[in-house]
């Protein structure tokens, strides 16, 4: 059984300014509905996680605020298995949602952010420089007030994509 998950908006998650905010969750809007086509088209159990008052619980992500901590991961596996069980897929009982240690002090976060986190950031420093002149990109726009354009060249791949998904699949059947 195929299971996925569409995400939030991470710069919801974070509390960025609109400037920085604005293309992240055009990219994750455009990404989950890839997400959410794929899961219909291939009868996977999927669970709508983008929202909820769970994403502003910081006792559910980690130090990065981007991805979940034990509690959220917990939380996924609980709601992916209720949606198991009512697709009569699930044996057995769920998933705690409680954690097996304490949650990392703040202290511990704060050193794997000034620790790991920094040493993230140096290596995706070749990926980041691309979005930091879609940031740039957006300012411009923002600011010539032609920001739909972007919406719309969004929708425009999103659809582009959509269409090579329902291109029949060409593989034998064994």
């Amino acid at each position: 059984m195929l299971l996925t998950v569409c995400l939030s908006d991470p710069g919801t998650m974070l509390g960025l300014p609109g400037a920085f905010a604005r293309p992240l969750a055009r990219r994750q809007r455009a990404v989950n509905t890839v997400v959410h086509a794929l899961s219909e088209r291939h009868g996977a159990v999927h669970l709508h996680a983008s929202e909820g008052a769970w994403l502003t619980d910081r006792a559910m992500w980690s130090a990065d605020r981007l991805h979940p901590g034990e509690r959220g991961h917990r939380q996924l596996a609980v709601r992916l298995h209720a949606l198991l069980t009512e697709a009569g897929l699930a044996t057995g009982p769920g998933p705690s949602p409680e954690p097996d240690g304490a949650a990392p002090t703040r202290g511990a976060a704060v050193w794997w952010l000034a620790t790991a986190g920094t040493g993230w950031v140096a290596r995706r420093c070749t990926d980041l420089l691309p979005q930091l002149l879609t940031l740039a990109a957006e300012a411009r726009h923002r600011a010539r007030g032609t920001s739909s354009r972007l919406d719309l060249s969004a929708s425009h791949a999103v659809a582009s994509a959509l269409a090579a998904l329902s291109v029949p699949d060409r593989r034998p059947v064994a």
